[in-house]
């Protein structure tokens, strides 16, 4: 079992080369990595962010990853979106919501 995410990103680099039926899965997997986000890409994305240490360790291992992606049909198991997409993604999910208030007291 990984000890973090940087060591179960990792252990999932044996699959780059597409695998037919893991599992109970009849369809063709292959997982994809991109080379190591810099601490300066992950600040410049998230300035002044507190962000999760695990989140910042799966950058460092992958700026963004593709996990048991169907190569045959496109389908994704799960991507990992690098610093500059999760920023836009986040503020774009945002920008429809309100803007939270303190609660007012009576």
């Amino acid at each position: 079992m990984a000890n973090d995410v940087a060591q179960a990103l990792h252990a999932f680099r044996a699959y780059t080369e597409p695998c037919d039926g893991l599992g109970d899965n009849p369809f063709k997997l292959a997982c994809s990595f991109d080379e190591p986000a810099s601490g300066a890409e992950i600040e410049s994305a998230w300035p002044g962010a507190e962000l999760p240490a695990d989140l910042v360790q799966a950058w460092s291992a992958s700026r963004e990853s593709r996990l048991f992606e169907d190569v045959d049909y496109g389908q994704w198991g799960l991507v990992l979106l690098s610093p500059a997409a999760t920023a836009q993604r986040t503020s774009a999910e945002r920008a429809p919501r309100p803007v939270p208030t303190a609660p007012t007291t009576l």
